[in-house]
C-alpha cells in the first residue's frame, strides 16, 4: 500500500470517528435522562434511635426482617470493629425505637448481611483482626443473638464474594476456610436462603 493510500485511509477512519463521537454527544443531547422519574420516597432525619446517644459509623448492611423490623449493622461507630465493645447488630421497630442490639467483641469489619425468612441474622465478618484470632467467618445467629451456626474458623478463612454486589442474586458474601466441607456448606447455606 502507498503511502497516499495509507494517509487517506487515515484521513477517512478519523473523521469517521470524529463524526461518531459528535453523532453520540447530539444523540445524548436530546435523550431524556433516565432518571426523571418523582422520588416516592423521603428522608427521615434522626429516624434510628441509637444506644447510649452514639453516633453511627459506616453502615452497609440493612435488612427487613419478617415482622417488619428494621435490622442494620454499624461498624462501631466508625469503620472497624475489631478494637470496639459496642454493639454492631441493631433491631429496630417500624417507628425507629430500637429494639434489641448484640455482637460486641465479636466482629472485625461486618460486610455480609441478611435476616432469612425465619427472622435469623446472617451476619459476614470480612476482614481478619491483627492478632488472628476474629474474623473471616460468617455466622447465623438468631433473632435474640445466640451463635446457631458458624462458617470458617475465626482468623483464618478465606473471604469470597460469591455474589452481593452484583444484581440479580441475594447470596450473602461467604467465607472458606481450607476444608472443602466449609466452601460446599457456605454454597448450600447462602443460596437456600
Amino acid at each position: 500500500m502507498s503511502h497516499s493510500s495509507r494517509f487517506r485511509l487515515a484521513l477517512v477512519g478519523s473523521l469517521a470517528s470524529m463524526f461518531a463521537i459528535l453523532g453520540a454527544d447530539r444523540a445524548a443531547e436530546s435523550s431524556p435522562p433516565s432518571n426523571d422519574l418523582s422520588n416516592p420516597y423521603h428522608t427521615v432525619t434522626n429516624w434510628a434511635q441509637l444506644p447510649d446517644g452514639r453516633k453511627w459509623g459506616s453502615t452497609a448492611g440493612v435488612s427487613i426482617g419478617p415482622d417488619g423490623n428494621v435490622w442494620a449493622y454499624d461498624r462501631c461507630g466508625k469503620n472497624f470493629c475489631g478494637d470496639s465493645n459496642l454493639d454492631p447488630i441493631l433491631e429496630f421497630d417500624t417507628s425507629g425505637k430500637l429494639v434489641r442490639h448484640w455482637g460486641a467483641g465479636m466482629f472485625v469489619f461486618p460486610h455480609g448481611f441478611f435476616v432469612d425468612k425465619q427472622g435469623n441474622v446472617w451476619v459476614t465478618d470480612e476482614q481478619q483482626s491483627k492478632d488472628g484470632t476474629k474474623g473471616l467467618q460468617v455466622f447465623k445467629f438468631s433473632p435474640d443473638g445466640k451463635v446457631l451456626l458458624t462458617l470458617g474458623k475465626a482468623g483464618k478463612g478465606i473471604v469470597l464474594t460469591l455474589s452481593g454486589h452484583h444484581p440479580p442474586s441475594r447470596w450473602l458474601r461467604t467465607v472458606t476456610s481450607s476444608s472443602r466441607t466449609d466452601t460446599r456448606a457456605a454454597c448450600a447455606t447462602t443460596r437456600a436462603s
